[in-house]
């Protein structure tokens, strides 16, 4: 995902876990972020509400390879099934950019 990202002009900042996101965040401060469902240690619905709570109004994409999977209403974003279409990935980008972060 970083190199098709990278291709299209995003500049990025990978984390391989939610401590580590969490961290990057000092010194990034990211439009968009895309996070697994399910992650040892804490669940994207945590780490969006962390991060939303650090970046108010981050839009967030979420991946999972379980499908059917749910995510609180209350949380505005959307499942990208795995694995992923490039080209469903990029409008899924565009579309949460566009919005601005907006719920």
């Amino acid at each position: 995902m970083e190199r098709q990202l990278a291709r299209e002009g995003f500049e990025t900042s990978v984390a391989t876990g939610p401590q580590e996101a969490l961290a990057v965040l000092e010194d990034f401060s990211p439009h968009l972020v895309i996070t697994d469902c399910r992650m040892p240690g804490m669940s994207g619905i945590q780490l969006c509400a962390e991060v939303r709570r650090r970046r108010p109004g981050t839009p967030f994409i979420f991946v999972s390879g379980y499908p059917g999977a749910t995510v609180d209403p209350g949380v505005a974003a959307k499942i990208l099934q795995k694995p992923w279409q490039k080209v469903t990935l990029l409008a899924r980008i565009r579309e949460e950019l566009a919005a601005g972060g907006s719920p």
